[in-house]
Formats: structure tokens, C-alpha cells, sequence
């Protein structure tokens, strides 16, 4: 989880923070994983039709997984093969239960062998968000500075109060910007900045030192990875309390 968060942390400050801004083309902007080179692939889209179904009615829902079953599922030399049938959970419920059901045919055709249920992403992170908002959401707390209500206020998100079940889009922008304030704030705090376009006059000579180590730690990365960028340093000097320290920036 650490490094998750140092990523989605260089994003965010490259983002917002003037003088990370030069480095945003060189953060990692998907984080990498075992089936990283698979989904980099183009995909290719085939329409399905439409089956005017209900899938709350069983007798519906077992023609559309036989349906699926016999016009979608891959059939070669070693049998039948698998594909992903997803949706809610109470679809992945309804779907596994009949799929039990016919357990007992002759064929795996029959016993819908071939379909593999699972629960689609989006209504897993929702699920996330509603566990999110019920251990930290207080309606009564909206004069506490830093609770989810307040945060919720300041940052203009009103919509998001009625939870992530009632409304998802403005609950998902709300964790957005909040976890980027966050990340924000703890930067310029720990780098002594003033506001996120610029250093500031004020700026003290250990958080000058913090900044120029940093970026020292991001030209020696890049120093020592193939990229395009030129790293040129001591373009611009600066005077903190009588100590110079440089600036430097990509070309």
C-alpha cells in the first residue's frame, strides 16, 4: 500500500505543485502489474444484440445464461473454454445459484460450464466508498475542521454528502480531490511552501535544502533511466537567509 500511495502521491504533486511540474511526464501514471502488457493491448469491440430479458425473473435470467452459453462460450479440440459473465452482486448471486442448479446435466454445455461470474469493479469500488463514507462521515460535524463533512463543504462538494449510493459520480470526485488536498497540504507543509505555484519569499533555508534534495534524488533517477529529457541544473539561483541553494528544471 505504501508504494501505491508514493505513486498516486508523484502524481498528484507533479499535478498541482509548480515546482514538481516538470517532472509530470516522467511519474509513473499506471501503476504496474502482472497483466500490465495484456491490457496495454487495443481492444477489439464485437456487438451482442440484445435479448429483451429480465434478469429478475428466473426464467429469463436461465434462457439469457444458455443463450450465453451456446452462442458465446469458445469451443475447440480440448473443449469447452471460459469466458467472464460480470454484473452486480445480487446478479453474480442469482447467476451462481442457477449455474448450481443445473449441476447435474449430461453435458458441460449444460451444466454452463463455460461462464465464470464475477462482480464488475465499479459497483466493488462503490461498495469501497459506502464502507468509506459510514466510518468516517458525520452529518453533525460540519464545524470540525478536517472531518469528511467539513472537507465536503470546502471543497464545494455538496452532492457528495448524499453518500455514494445516491450519488456515485459526486462521492468518486469528492475522494478525488480530497486525498489530492491531503497530499497537498502534508507537501507544503513538509517543504514550507506558501501556496502550489511558486516557493514563496518566506521559504526557510531547511525547507529550501528538502527541496533541493529532492530534486536532486529526481535528476539522479532520471539520470540513470533511458528518457528523451535533458536534466540541466544551476539555471537560477536563490538567496534564503543568506545561503544560496540552486533551482533546477528540465529542458
Amino acid at each position: 500500500m505504501r508504494r501505491e500511495f508514493i505513486v498516486l502521491g508523484t502524481r498528484i504533486l507533479t499535478q498541482h505543485l509548480s515546482v514538481f511540474k516538470p517532472f509530470k511526464h516522467v511519474v509513473v501514471h499506471h501503476m504496474p502489474h502482472q497483466y500490465s502488457e495484456d491490457m496495454s493491448k487495443c481492444s477489439t469491440d464485437y456487438p451482442l444484440g440484445l435479448l429483451f430479458k429480465d434478469e429478475n425473473k428466473t426464467s429469463d435470467l436461465v434462457d439469457t445464461l444458455r443463450h450465453i452459453q451456446k452462442e458465446y462460450v469458445p469451443k475447440g479440440p480440448n473443449g469447452v473454454s471460459n469466458v467472464l459473465v460480470g454484473g452486480d452482486r445480487l446478479t453474480e448471486g442469482n447467476c451462481r445459484n442457477l449455474q448450481w442448479a443445473f449441476s447435474d446435466g449430461a453435458t458441460k454445455e449444460d451444466r454452463l460450464e463455460g461462464l465464470v461470474f464475477k462482480f464488475e469493479d465499479w459497483h466493488a469500488i462503490r461498495n469501497l466508498f459506502e464502507i468509506y463514507h459510514r466510518i468516517f462521515y458525520d452529518c453533525t460535524s460540519s464545524k470540525d475542521h478536517g472531518t469528511l463533512h467539513s472537507n465536503m463543504t470546502k471543497l464545494r462538494c455538496s452532492n457528495a454528502k448524499q453518500g455514494p449510493h445516491a450519488a456515485y459520480n459526486a462521492y468518486k470526485e469528492f475522494v478525488r480531490k480530497d486525498t489530492a488536498a491531503l497530499f497537498l497540504a502534508a507537501a507544503m507543509e513538509h517543504w514550507g511552501l506558501e501556496d502550489v505555484t511558486g516557493l514563496g519569499p518566506n521559504l526557510s533555508e531547511t525547507s529550501a535544502a528538502r527541496i533541493s534534495k529532492s530534486i536532486g534524488i529526481l535528476k539522479e533517477l532520471l539520470e540513470n533511466t533511458d528518457t528523451e529529457l535533458e536534466f540541466i541544473s544551476k539555471t537560477s539561483a536563490g538567496c534564503v537567509n543568506g545561503v544560496k541553494w540552486d533551482v533546477m528544471v528540465l529542458k
